[in-house]
């Protein structure tokens, strides 16, 4: 396997060679009205899909929905894997690969959420084809580009996912303690 690929994998992913690394601090994670329904049990064996326009939140609900998958028991690692990276969306050019990714880096029953998935040549293609190898693993993926990656994915991934558009903050997201004064639009 690649060298440079496993070292940015490993870069991305420091609680694979440290155990005792938190894969998301929860102060960084405010929750999201969605979460809840993400978290059922009855989702396990389906894709999780995170939409949405940039800077909306996803890879932190995606990791926050990871975190929780492992502390719940029903999952024992978390994989991520960030198309950002070269080399790492240069390797997802095949199912297999996330097959051999897992089975080099030794995880069992992991989630894995692969994040910026809209950088991938055909993604609804690639993300079929993971779910026809009906792994034991949880999925989740997400992708700006939000009317592109809709269409592609619900095309290929028809009844095998669950599809949450993820929109920026809300004020009930936000809650009571956000300071409203420095954010007042004055007309």
């Amino acid at each position: 396997m690649d060298k440079k690929l496993i070292s940015q994998i490993k870069l991305i992913n420091p609680w694979l060679d440290t155990p005792s690394i938190a894969y998301l601090q929860e102060v960084d994670y405010r929750p999201r009205l969605q979460g809840e329904l993400m978290l059922s049990e009855e989702w396990d064996q389906q894709w999780l899909v995170l939409i949405g326009p940039r800077r909306a939140g996803k890879t932190t609900l995606g990791k926050h929905l990871a975190t929780q998958f492992v502390r719940s028991g029903r999952f024992d690692q978390f994989l991520y894997l960030n198309c950002d990276l070269a080399h790492v969306r240069q390797y997802l050019t095949d199912p297999l690969a996330v097959v051999e990714l897992v089975k080099h880096l030794k995880l069992e029953n992991p989630v894995v959420f692969i994040d910026e998935v809209q950088r991938v040549d055909n993604p609804g293609i690639l993300l079929k084809a993971i779910a026809d190898l009906e792994l034991p693993y949880k999925l989740i993926a997400s992708g700006s580009s939000q009317l592109e990656m809709k269409s592609q994915v619900q095309e290929f991934l028809t009844g095998r996912q669950l599809v949450a558009t993820i929109l920026p903050m809300s004020i009930l997201e936000l809650g009571n303690d956000y300071v409203w004064e420095n954010h007042a639009i004055w007309g």
